[in-house]
C-alpha cells in the first residue's frame, strides 16, 4: 500500500532485492526494512536498490532469535509508527542425506523457517498487517533428495499460513497470510 512499512527477512539475498524493487515501484512513499543476519547489506543488493523510489534500510536481525525479532520490530514500529507487511524470505540449506546430517545442521535449517515464522507472527500479533508472505519452497510439497529438513521446514510454513489465516478469521490477527512454494529463480537464488 502507499505509505506502507514492510519488513523483508533474508533481505540481503537476491529475492530481498527483487521484492524491495517490486514494492517500491508499485506503491509510493513506502518504507522497506531489509533484514538479515549479516552485519551489512551485500554490495550487489545495495547497488540494486539504491535508486529505488522508497526509503530502504538494512537492519541486522536473526529470525531464529525471538528476542531479537521482538526488538527489531519494536524499533521499526517506534521509528515508523507501524508495520504493514512481512515478507519472510530467510532460510538456509545444508544439503546432505539425512542419515549423514548432524542434529546441529538440521536445527540450523529448521530454525529460520520454523522458529522464524512463529517469532515473526508472535511479534506482529497486534500489528494491523495487510499481509504476511512466507517464502516456502516447492520442496515442501514434493520433497527433494538431500533436503529432508528443508522440505519439512517449508511444509511447516505452508501449514502455519493456514493456521494463521484461522487466527485472522477469529479476530486474533489481521492480514492475508500466504505461503508460496517458490521454485529456483533464474536471478535471486
Amino acid at each position: 500500500q502507499d505509505g506502507g512499512v514492510y519488513v523483508i527477512t533474508g533481505g540481503g539475498g537476491g529475492l530481498g532485492a527483487i521484492f524491495a524493487q517490486e514494492i517500491a515501484l508499485k506503491a509510493t512513499g513506502t518504507t522497506i526494512n531489509l533484514t538479515g543476519r549479516s552485519p551489512a547489506l551485500p554490495t550487489a543488493v545495495r547497488q540494486r536498490i539504491q535508486e529505488l523510489p522508497a526509503h530502504i534500510q538494512y537492519l541486522t536481525m536473526d529470525v531464529a532469535d525471538g528476542e531479537n525479532v521482538q526488538t527489531v520490530l519494536a524499533m521499526v514500529r517506534h521509528t515508523y509508527g507501524k508495520v504493514n507487511g512481512i515478507l519472510h524470505g530467510a532460510g538456509i540449506t545444508r544439503d546432505r542425506l539425512l542419515e549423514n546430517k548432524t542434529g546441529a545442521e538440521c536445527r540450523e535449517v529448521l530454525a529460520s523457517k520454523v522458529a522464524g515464522t512463529v517469532y515473526l507472527d508472535e511479534a506482529t500479533r497486534r500489528d494491523d498487517l495487510d499481509v504476511m508472505i512466507l517464502f516456502s519452497s516447492g520442496t515442501g510439497v514434493t520433497g527433494n533428495i538431500g533436503q529432508a529438513d528443508y522440505a519439512a521446514a517449508n511444509a511447516f510454513m505452508d501449514r502455519y499460513a493456514a493456521y494463521r489465516n484461522t487466527l485472522v478469521q477469529r479476530g486474533e490477527r489481521t492480514g492475508q497470510t500466504l505461503s508460496v512454494n517458490w521454485p529456483l529463480w533464474e536471478s535471486g537464488g
